[in-house]
């Protein structure tokens, strides 16, 4: 899967009142820039290697919104990447008006 592997679980508890799903996955070397070619604008944002995982569970429900009321965690890192389009200074700027809010004022 982009360069990379997948491996994880997918169970459906179909029994009782409530249809239900939970799933585990974890990612390894898993290409950036391979992963958001497929998002079209996102293409070329960062480099590197993803790993990490996931767990997602929650109820089957049937309607417009399916994925409403999912519960998960997860992780994530990247490695030996880079974002050619981060403009160091300019976001550094945009953060400092924060600088003097709440306890950073102090």
């Amino acid at each position: 899967m982009y360069g990379g592997s997948v491996n994880g679980e997918f169970v459906f508890k179909l029994s009782g009142k409530t249809p239900s799903f939970a799933t585990k996955a974890e990612v390894h070397g898993m290409e950036m820039a391979y992963l958001l070619a497929a998002f079209g604008n996102a293409s070329g944002i960062m480099t590197g290697k993803m790993a990490g995982d996931v767990t997602l569970v929650g109820d089957i429900e049937h309607s417009s919104h399916p994925l409403a009321g999912v519960r998960g965690a997860g992780h994530v890192t990247v490695r030996n990447g880079q974002v050619p389009s981060l403009e160091l200074n300019a976001n550094l700027m945009k953060l400092m008006h924060f600088n003097d809010l709440g306890p950073a004022k102090k």
